[in-house]
Order: C-alpha cells, then sequence, then structure tokens
C-alpha cells in the first residue's frame, strides 16, 4: 500500500495536540491569552483528523497504516474532549 499525503496530513493532525501536552511536561506555562487558543486549535486539529481519517479508511484505495493510526488517536482524543465537556456541562449544571 502506497502512504498518501492526506494519511499522514490526518496523522500530523491527530498528533498535533500532544504538543500542548509535552509542553507541560517541559514546564512550560502558557499565559491565558495562549491557553484558550492553544485548547480551541487542539479540538480543532482532533475534530479535522478524525473526520479525514473517517474518510480515508472508509475508502478502501486510500486505506493505509496511517490513517487507521489517525483514527485511533483521534478518536481517543476525541472521546476525552467528549468527556470533559460532559464533566463541565454536569459540574455547572449542579451549582
Amino acid at each position: 500500500m502506497k502512504t498518501n499525503k492526506m494519511s499522514i496530513a490526518a496523522l500530523v493532525l491527530s498528533v498535533f495536540p500532544f504538543i500542548t501536552l509535552l509542553l507541560t511536561f517541559l514546564g512550560v506555562t502558557l499565559s491565558d491569552n495562549l491557553r484558550t487558543p492553544m485548547a480551541m486549535t487542539n479540538c480543532i486539529c482532533t475534530f479535522a483528523a478524525f473526520i479525514l481519517a473517517v474518510f480515508l479508511v472508509k475508502n478502501k484505495e486510500k486505506r493505509n497504516v496511517p490513517a487507521i493510526l489517525a483514527l485511533i488517536i483521534s478518536g481517543l482524543l476525541l472521546l476525552v474532549i467528549v468527556g470533559i465537556l460532559i464533566f463541565a456541562l454536569l459540574y455547572n449544571a449542579a451549582n
């Protein structure tokens, strides 16, 4: 199977949110002005990677290992994002 540029793009988009995690492990603290755009960028990259990976995996000619990895990584990150949103909604509804 030949790796195409779309599957590499999906993989890069799905790995991009880990840059924020790496910054946290390195002890870099972001200001409030940078934290919100970085969180939005992480969410947008995760959604875009998931949608792109789903389209790639559904097409038999474009299905390859990077596309499947991108689908798994972005799917797990999407579950984390949805879990955080549900927790925030329930927490705010209780107060």
